[in-house]
């Protein structure tokens, strides 16, 4: 009795002091662990790869992989009806912050029939980014985002009817300043939307709004406070806002209902570093709706 009441004891310390004694997995399962077809929505899933796109079923087993004109980010990669993927190419511009060289639309072989990189021209070569026809090296600088016309959900369903030769909508970056936040480089959250001739037809920068989004003092506070970036270059700088999802609204209950806060042509986006949803207005720019959770 008195050997099993040391050795419960023992045991008990143990677990309090740290979890010493839980054990731990010396083999990790790959794969698909467990797939129940009769309570999973039996669809495919497309995953980025160093190199490729990866289109796999439930079970695991590829289907599909696309390795077209380098590095495929896939930042993020979508499929489309018709086998079509939507993704990134090219290395990644490195003298950028998370910014991906090209978006692109492939077909099932791999074939680019859409493409935006005109937002940035930069100068010289870019190790493996192809210049264009006239000579000049273009950068999408895209991140975490883009949509095409059809797509409501930022993902395809099958309710939607994506258009892939309509408007396209680029989560991007571009530098700028603006003293009510810092006085050092911005690395500043942009919207583009762009035709299928890459020609930008509306444009809208996070740090133009700074003011509407009704930050606190604490909060204003913190952005001044920020450290520069540590690597500096002509294109880095303070990624004060960092949008991570930027979607049109489609059709709604809400605006069928009278609220035009949610007119299908306005934008939903978020911000990881101030923490909070909003809406986009899209006919004047301003935030319609938002919804603002940052510490005050």
């Amino acid at each position: 009795m008195k050997l099993s009441k040391t050795i419960a004891f023992t045991a008990a310390a143990l677990m309090l002091a740290g979890g010493i004694a839980q054990a731990k997995p010396l083999v990790y399962p790959v794969g698909t662990v467990r797939y129940n077809p009769e309570k999973a929505y039996n669809s495919y899933v497309i995953l980025p790869s160093p190199r490729t796109a990866k289109l796999i079923d439930r079970n695991g087993n590829l289907v599909k992989e696309w390795d077209n004109k380098g590095p495929h980010y896939g930042m993020p990669n979508k499929v489309l009806p018709g086998g079509y993927l939507m993704t990134s190419l090219y290395p990644q511009f490195a003298d950028g912050w998370q910014d991906n060289n090209m978006v692109a639309i492939l077909d099932w072989d791999g074939n680019v029939v859409r493409k935006f990189n005109k937002n940035l021209k930069v100068e010289g070569e870019l190790p493996g980014t192809p210049k264009d026809a006239n000579g000049e090296t273009w950068v999408a600088r895209q991140h975490h985002d883009y949509e095409i016309e059809g797509m409501t959900t930022g993902y395809y369903a099958p309710d939607q009817k994506p258009n892939l030769d309509g408007k396209l909508l680029v989560l991007a970056h571009q530098n700028g300043k603006h003293p009510g936040i810092n006085q050092n480089q911005l690395v500043d959250d942009v919207i583009l939307i762009v035709d299928k001739d890459e020609k930008v037809i509306w444009e809208w920068h996070a740090a133009d709004h700074f003011e509407e989004f009704g930050y606190t003092p604490a909060a204003i506070a913190k952005t001044r406070a920020m450290a520069t970036a540590k690597k500096p270059t002509p294109y880095q700088g303070i990624d004060w806002f960092h949008i991570n999802c930027a979607s049109w609204l489609g059709p709604n209950k809400w605006y069928d209902a009278g609220d035009k806060r949610f007119h299908p042509d306005n934008i939903i986006c978020d911000s990881r570093q101030t923490s909070h949803l909003f809406i986009i207005d899209h006919e004047t720019g301003n935030t319609s709706y938002k919804v603002v959770q940052e510490l005050r």
